[in-house]
C-alpha cells in the first residue's frame, strides 16, 4: 500500500512537471495547479505552471527516490512514506509560491489593470511606477508604511507619499 501511494504521488506531480516544461499542459480543469492568479487566463496558467515546472519534478523525484528505497529496505517504509510525503508537499508549496510569482502579472493584466501582458519584465500599463511588470520592487522601493502616508524611498532617499484623498 505505502509503494502504491508513493507512485501515485509521483505521478501526479510529475505528470504536469513533464507537460509544464514543454509549454503543453492547457488550460483545463482536471490537471494543474488550482490558485486563483494561476486560473485567471490562458498566459497566466502558462506563466505559472512554466514556473512551477522544476519544483514539481523534485517533488516527484523525492517521491520516486522514496518509493525505489521502499523496496530496497522492508522496515522503513513508514519512515519512507513520511519523508516522501513530506518532500512532495514541501515542494508542491515551493511550486504553488513560484506559479503565484508568475502568475500575478498576467492575471492584473487581464482584469484589466494593466496593458497585455508582456513577455519580458517591462513595466505594465496602469501598474504602480515603483513596480516592475514582473511583481518585483524596483531598487528605489525599499520601505513601505502606509499607515504613515509612505510608500517607499525615491532616489536619493526622498520619500514618497501616497497621495492624499480630498
Amino acid at each position: 500500500m505505502i509503494p502504491f501511494l508513493l507512485l501515485v504521488v509521483a505521478v501526479l506531480m510529475g505528470v504536469p512537471a513533464l507537460l509544464a516544461s514543454n509549454r503543453s499542459l492547457k488550460f483545463n480543469s482536471w490537471l494543474g495547479l488550482r490558485i486563483s492568479p494561476v486560473t485567471a487566463n490562458e498566459d497566466a496558467w502558462a506563466a505559472g505552471h512554466t514556473a512551477a515546472a522544476g519544483r514539481l519534478a523534485a517533488g516527484s523525484a523525492g517521491a520516486l527516490a522514496a518509493l525505489v528505497l521502499c523496496f530496497l529496505t522492508a522496515d522503513l517504509h513508514i519512515v519512507l512514506l513520511v519523508v516522501g510525503l513530506g518532500w512532495a508537499l514541501g515542494c508542491t508549496v515551493a511550486a504553488a509560491v513560484a506559479a503565484r510569482r508568475a502568475a500575478e502579472p498576467s492575471a492584473e493584466c487581464a482584469a484589466g489593470r494593466g496593458a497585455a501582458a508582456p513577455r519580458t519584465p517591462q513595466r505594465c500599463g496602469r501598474h504602480s511606477p515603483h513596480k516592475l511588470h514582473h511583481g518585483r520592487p524596483d531598487r528605489h522601493m525599499t520601505a513601505r508604511a502606509p499607515f504613515l502616508g509612505v510608500t517607499g524611498l525615491g532616489v536619493g532617499g526622498a520619500p514618497l507619499r501616497a497621495p492624499q484623498n480630498p
